[in-house]
């Protein structure tokens, strides 16, 4: 998305055409911010089945916005051992703060990745074709504020390294959350910090004033 009249490069043009599918659509966020905001935001509620809305808050565009990169992410795997509907039953599960509700519980029997340590359980369960899985950490009842604060990025590889292939019942309840993050400070933390100060972009613009201001995650 970028600002009416803007003179990009044809090289950049041709460049995401051709690898990317994509294109400059022109939008006036010079006398229509806020507008070009919300028809953003309708972009991408329809690439996502309207599972992600409200993407870019108020305030998010103004008149110094130049441009805008959108990209949705859609995944849609199925479990390599699917749970059977019949068996999911309506149980007890406890709350963080104890108190307890009746949830959906899938249940199954399967060979799976599983490990067990000091005050927590891991489970391992792969999508379809074994490309991608989903990890479970079950921290024993009373150590989640705990084991949440002394999980590090070491303690998550040893986990994923100790997995073995074990039978074994499982019991999941149906969930969904969703998830914002505002990504600049976070980004720049990690050594991408150029881009938020200076950036390059001569290969898109003959402007070297031109920098990303924010980066806006969703997740469903």
């Amino acid at each position: 998305w970028g600002q009416t009249g803007y003179p990009w490069k044809a090289d950049y043009l041709d460049t995401i055409a051709l690898n990317y599918g994509a294109g400059v659509e022109a939008l006036d966020f010079q006398n229509e911010p806020n507008p070009s905001r919300l028809l953003i935001n309708e972009w991408v509620e329809a690439k996502t089945n309207d599972r992600i809305e409200d993407l870019l808050p108020a305030g998010s565009i103004t008149s110094d916005t130049v441009a805008v990169l959108t990209n949705a992410l859609f995944l849609k795997a199925p479990w390599a051992s699917p749970f059977e509907e019949f068996m999911t039953q309506s149980r007890s599960f406890t709350s963080l703060d104890g108190s307890e509700v009746d949830v959906d519980m899938m249940q199954q029997s399967e060979m799976f990745g599983y490990t067990s340590g000091t005050g927590y359980q891991a489970l391992e369960m792969p999508y379809h074709q074994g490309e991608l899985s989903m990890l479970f950490l079950l921290p024993d009842a009373g150590e989640f504020q705990t084991f949440e604060s002394n999980l590090s990025s070491t303690q998550f590889e040893s986990i994923i390294a100790n997995l073995e292939q074990q039978q074994g019942s499982v019991s999941i309840p149906k969930f969904q959350f969703e998830s914002g993050f505002l990504l600049s400070e976070t980004l720049q933390a990690l050594g991408m910090v150029t881009a938020f100060n200076g950036a390059d972009l001569s290969r898109m613009i003959d402007n070297s004033n031109l920098a990303i201001d924010e980066v806006y995650h969703k997740t469903f």
